[in-house]
């Protein structure tokens, strides 16, 4: 019996970032992770420790239909974990 790998969409993972840190983390606790920014290249580290890579701006109907299209594809329908990471506008600071 062979058991799948457990699979993991963590948003908002530009180097460096608190998205980065979790999608290394989960993978270095066995799940299939799919690491998602707005810009590929800034998840270039990412992709060259063999975590698996998409575009996907949160702001987007179409983009968010897209990455949900490609994850089912490369899964076979699967997801067992989302982890909302990204922050809209967030150049212009956190309120309380």
């Amino acid at each position: 019996m062979t058991t799948e790998k457990k699979t993991v969409l963590i948003t908002g993972c530009s180097t460096g970032s608190i998205g980065d840190g979790l999608a290394r983390e989960f993978k270095s606790r066995g799940f299939r992770v799919f690491a998602a920014s707005r810009n590929l290249d800034s998840m270039e580290s990412l992709a060259k420790d063999g975590i698996e890579t998409v575009v996907l701006d949160i702001t987007s109907d179409t983009s968010i239909a897209e990455v949900r299209d490609e994850i089912s594809k490369r899964t076979g329908g699967s997801l067992d974990v989302l982890v909302n990471n990204a922050l809209e506008g967030a150049g212009s600071g956190l309120r309380c």
